[in-house]
């Protein structure tokens, strides 16, 4: 071997090495306060573009994630070249999007990750400079779709961003989703959509695909129909905990759904607005099934909380609606074909003209329908029920203020912990002002709700009420959303002594196993153990001797 050639032969391979690890970096780094001309390849070499690592990951099969500091970002590629306002940041199946980072913010730290302290805005917002409301003209040039997920699949990950500024105030497509468009499947975590507009889904728009969201949030948008998000031939989009909160449409100020069928578990409708129909949601053509969600404060013409209309076969179970103010139907409107099923909700403190918690109308050529409702509590409304068309509304193992006919149903005040829900705070000054108690809807131990439900029930495996405890804790199901119990284990209506004495059998710390059936009461954070965290909840609702 000759090794006078050895030096240049080492060169080579470390500059093929270099190359290599380019052409083979599976994670990306974006950074705009990064310097220009940066590959992404490491903070210090990060893009200032976002646009640039997507250019990236889309030729380089490699790219797997795109970490994103906190800063604010633009999208600059259009999907109609000759088309201004089309600029859009567009997703990538098999590729994860993630800002909150610290970058260069922390240079010894970089991949620190905090969503509330690394801010990353993805903003529609082209010559920065909007001011005032959704139709100020300084937004006349802001993109028509802020992100866009068509023809991805769940592999597509947004994950951690607020996405604001979009304006589709166009003619189809670029009237829809003004903070995302998507045609696809893609999955979206920890997003803020805030203060975007379009004719159709201000804040999203999604058509013929079942994209998953989870712990996002929908805020102040606006739109035509579905303020928040609007669902079009769409099979199963999935929501979990995700929040719909102070956005407006004339037709479903929260969620407009068509010949759709969502699911959402866990989701919260505060203080949304229609101007006609659907304050909280609305699903026609279709179905919604919505478990452990919660409807407060939100209003509209009919169906302050949900309106189900023309073929809506929905299913509504462990629910709360509080405080939502209607013509007819405050809580749940029932409207044409619709055939809702309703379980285990809690109707309080609704506001209506007729039908506080459920009214039902339809047009004269409709012929009427029916709808189920059972173990439910609709109180502190006054016209609880109200039905205009003939409909046979079955009410069974429910307390209605005012009574209505059925097997097991009361009339009785549920005693609920606080019926807080009253007047705004308008104290001059007040850090409260326009802002109401929301009251707690859960049972004291002397409600006639308690164990009084429905004795047939039997809970689908892993079920629980809208505080995350085992739906039944003793023998029977509780009227509405909450179950009372929990830390009852002798099933007395009393956390005692007694129940104290049993807390060493269900003990099994984080490693033993499961507990045994009847030790259910005492897994305050239903993680299928009874720990030290279970006896801190447990301390919070002992009551002595």
């Amino acid at each position: 071997m000759n090794n006078a050639h050895t030096p240049a032969i080492g060169l080579l391979m470390l500059l093929a090495s270099l190359v290599s690890s380019s052409v083979s970096a599976d994670i990306l780094h974006v950074d705009d306060d990064a310097p220009p001309g940066g590959d992404g390849l490491t903070w210090t070499t990060a893009y200032d573009d976002l646009q640039d690592a997507l250019n990236d990951a889309s030729t380089n099969g490699a790219v797997t994630e795109i970490r994103v500091a906190g800063g604010t970002y633009t999208p600059s590629q259009r999907t109609e070249s000759e088309l201004p306002r089309t600029e859009t940041f567009s997703l990538i199946s098999g590729v994860t999007i993630s800002g909150g980072y610290a970058g260069l913010a922390d240079p010894e730290n970089p991949d620190v990750r905090d969503l509330a302290l690394y801010e990353s805005t993805l903003s529609g917002d082209l010559n920065g400079d909007d001011a005032g409301d959704l139709w100020d003209p300084s937004r006349e040039e802001n993109t028509y779709h802020v992100v866009t997920g068509s023809g991805t699949d769940e592999t597509a990950v947004l994950d951690g961003f607020r996405i604001t500024g979009g304006n589709a105030d166009g003619s189809f497509p670029n009237g829809i989703g003004g903070g995302m468009t998507s045609r696809g499947s893609p999955t979206m975590t920890n997003c803020i959509f805030s203060r975007n507009y379009a004719h159709n889904g201000g804040g999203m728009y999604i058509l013929d695909g079942s994209p998953m969201l989870r712990g996002c949030t929908f805020s102040h948008n606006s739109a035509l129909a579905g303020g928040g998000l609007t669902n079009v031939d769409s099979l199963a989009p999935r929501l979990t905990d995700c929040a719909f909160v102070s956005n407006s449409a004339h037709w479903g100020g929260g969620m407009h759904s068509d010949e759709s069928s969502p699911i959402l578990v866990g989701c919260v409708f505060r203080n949304n607005i229609a101007e006609d129909a659907a304050g909280g949601i609305s699903c026609s053509y279709g179905r919604v099934t919505m478990t452990n969600c919660t409807l407060i404060g939100n209003s509209a013409t009919s169906g302050g909380g949900v309106y189900l209309g023309w073929a809506s076969d929905s299913t509504l179970t462990n629910c709360t609606f509080i405080g939502n103010s209607a013509t007819a139907g405050s809580g749940v409107y029932s409207y044409s074909s619709s055939t809702p099923t309703i379980a285990n909700c809690t109707f309080a403190a609704n506001m209506a003209s007729n039908g506080c918690a459920l009214g039902r109308d339809s047009e004269q050529q409709q012929e009427p329908t029916t709808i189920e409702m059972t173990n439910c509590i609709l109180w502190n409304g006054g016209d609880e029920i109200w039905n205009n068309d003939g409909s046979t509304i079955t009410v069974t193992y429910s307390d209605v203020q005012g009574g209505w006919p059925g097997t097991g149903n009361i009339d009785d005040d549920p005693l609920f912990v606080d019926y807080g829900y009253g007047e705004y705070d308008d104290t001059p000054g007040d850090a409260n002002d326009d802002a109401r108690p929301d009251g707690d809807y859960r049972l004291q131990p002397g409600s006639p709700c308690v164990d009084t439900a429905d004795p047939a029930f039997v809970p689908e495996p892993g079920a629980t009420d809208l505080d995350g405890h085992a739906r039944v804790l003793c023998s029977i199901v509780d009227m509405g959303a909450y179950e009372f119990g929990i830390g009852d284990y002798d099933c007395d209506r009393s956390v005692d002594l007694a129940d104290y004495e049993s807390w060493s059998e269900c003990f099994t710390g984080p490693f033993a196993g499961a507990y045994e059936q009847g030790c259910r009461a005492f897994d305050f954070d239903f993680d299928g153990d009874v720990d030290l965290l279970d006896f801190a909840g447990f301390q919070g609702v002992f009551e002595g001797d």
